[in-house]
């Protein structure tokens, strides 16, 4: 029906069907005579073939993009989340571009796509299929990106594959992304402009093991490096601290000053002797309150002697304001909500046949967020947002003439 088979193709036989879809023949008759009923394949010497003028199925998803991503928690949001920092708004996005362009969109939780559950999916033929990056860097995960090539679904990801073990048959795959190295360039030139030079990255591992990190906290290492020795500074090595227990702490002031402590007695060989450090950039806001706790442990003034930047714009939406109300002096907007309409515009491109690499990567620039609230002598202005310019190529990377 989606026309891999062509009129008056020979089906494979009965023996490799049983084989190729772990079933006996006996369930591949039952199948056959099934199709035959419904005049799709008929019988020509013992070989079964396709019929003149099958009419293509239509399912109830045919007139819908499905998204294999968790659906947005509602009741957060109606809580204090007022920020589009937050993945379900790439989903948000995404959902509003669908419902523009007069489709429906389908909602699948990643954890149900199991078994014969993506098998089902791709009978029903939707336009095309959206998923996050990270679910298809899981086992299962592979497996839908498999089926979804095999069954000749346009499908698009959220996020770069990266370097997680399993996925090379799916490179190749169209993806949107956010440009983390130009976020961190520029989040790193801010502080130099701002008499900053001992700008120390403080990497939280918690999604993996200790001697790996994810693609964005290298590409954001990138950036780093880059802004540094573009304004003749030497970068400093990154603190890199594993936390596996990094979602088990409740959000509890006690829990609060114990990770904060944990935070003071990592930065202590950086706050000490001759060459302290006087900035300090987190992967997210959501450790800025814990490493301002951290700083005053040592007696160091928080946005003054050490300024904290963060990423995700994050900060407003974080219940830890209430022990710690100073904040990052910058953050970096990921502009969720424009990742996931671009994801559509890619998807109804491959669907069209306006594209014809394989693999097409489309990146969306974030925004420098700089928040003058955060110094301390600055408390009630409001925040200003800055475009990033995408970087060019590396020079040290160019030919030369």
């Amino acid at each position: 029906m989606d026309g891999r088979l062509s009129a008056g193709s020979r089906l494979p036989s009965e023996l490799q069907l049983a084989n190729k879809l772990k079933v006996s023949r006996t369930t591949i008759r039952l199948a056959l005579s099934d199709l035959a009923g419904q005049e799709i394949i008929q019988s020509d010497r013992r070989r079964w073939i396709v019929r003149e003028n099958v009419k293509p199925s239509r399912g109830f998803l045919s007139d819908a993009v499905a998204l294999i991503m968790e659906p947005p928690d509602q009741a957060e949001y109606s809580n204090h989340i007022h920020h589009t920092w937050h993945i379900d708004f790439v989903h948000t996005g995404a959902v509003a571009a669908i419902r523009n362009a007069g489709f429906d969109a389908y909602t699948i939780h990643p954890d149900r796509v199991a078994g014969d559950m993506i098998q089902r999916i791709i009978a029903q033929r939707p336009r095309g299929v959206i998923v996050l990056s990270r679910v298809l860097q899981q086992e299962s995960g592979q497996r839908i990106g498999k089926a979804l090539h095999e069954g000749n679904v346009p499908f698009v990801i959220y996020g770069d594959l990266g370097l997680a073990a399993g996925v090379s048959a799916l490179q190749g795959v169209d993806s949107v992304v956010s440009d983390h190295e130009a976020g961190a360039y520029a989040l790193t030139q801010w502080l130099i402009k701002q008499g900053r030079r001992r700008i120390l990255r403080f990497w939280q591992l918690h999604m993996r093991g200790p001697q790996e990190k994810e693609l964005w906290l290298l590409q954001r290492d990138r950036g780093y490096e880059r802004a540094m020795k573009d304004a003749g500074l030497e970068p400093l090595p990154a603190l890199e601290v594993y936390d596996p227990g990094y979602h088990n702490f409740g959000n509890t002031k006690e829990n609060f000053e114990f990770r904060a402590r944990i935070m003071a007695g990592y930065l202590i060989e950086h706050l000490l002797g001759n060459e302290p450090v006087d900035a300090i950039i987190a992967p997210s806001d959501g450790m800025i309150g814990h490493l301002s706790a951290a700083l005053r442990v040592h007696g160091r003034k928080v946005n003054d002697d050490v300024l904290l930047a963060g990423y995700d714009n994050m900060w407003d939406d974080l219940e830890v304001r209430e022990w710690e109300p100073l904040g990052p002096v910058a953050t970096v907007d990921k502009r969720n909500l424009e990742i996931g309409a671009n994801l559509l515009d890619l998807l109804a491109e491959r669907i069209e046949g306006k594209l014809f690499a394989k693999g097409e990567r489309r990146v969306v620039m974030p925004e420098l967020v700089v928040r003058p609230s955060a110094f301390p002598r600055d408390a009630a202005s409001a925040p200003m947002t800055f475009p990033i310019a995408k970087l060019p190529r590396d020079v040290s990377k160019r030919k030369t003439s």
